[in-house]
């Protein structure tokens, strides 16, 4: 007896359903801006916070210590790039 996998479950064999590589190369980076990154490190601290709040108010303690957890790196992460934004603007008044 043979079990029909859906299409997405079937193997990997490095094509397209058409037929074309996946993969061509890898993308470009690209580097975001001291402002860039502060915001998005704000808004992902503010999903991590309402989260923390969410477990806090109806989830088991192990998921609010890890939204607590993951919103203590995220300010420490922020403070950090706030430092460097104010030490990169210095720079730019000093020149």
């Amino acid at each position: 007896m043979e079990i029909a996998f859906p299409r997405r479950l079937q193997a990997y064999n490095g094509l397209a359903s058409h037929g074309a590589p996946l993969c061509r190369r890898p993308p470009e980076r690209h580097t975001m801006t001291t402002e860039q990154q502060i915001a998005s490190v704000q808004l992902r601290l503010s999903k991590a916070q309402a989260d923390q709040e969410a477990w806090r108010a109806s989830g088991p303690q192990e998921k609010y210590l890890e939204a607590f957890c993951l919103a203590e790196s995220l300010e420490c992460e922020l403070a950090q790039l706030e430092q460097q934004g104010r030490a990169e603007a210095q720079a730019r008044r000093d020149r």
